[in-house]
């Protein structure tokens, strides 16, 4: 079973102490890059109540892209 985190109101794969960023669509969802954490994460939540906390912001992936042309 995935577990996932939110980091500034996205969503991002949980696994072996690492953190990746993550899109969702119609097929399901997709990992993308390595995130670095600065601390551990407080909370994990399953695919269910991530998706119900973040409706709406489901993309951490893209969000990444558009951080880094800032």
């Amino acid at each position: 079973m995935n577990r996932y985190i939110i980091v500034d109101g996205l969503p991002y794969l949980y696994a072996d102490g690492k953190a990746y960023a993550v899109r969702w669509d119609n097929k399901g969802f997709t990992v993308g890059d390595e995130v670095k954490l600065t601390s551990a994460p407080d909370i994990i939540y399953s695919e269910l109540s991530v998706k119900a906390k973040c409706a709406g912001k489901l993309n951490s992936i893209a969000a990444q892209k558009k951080q880094a042309k800032e």
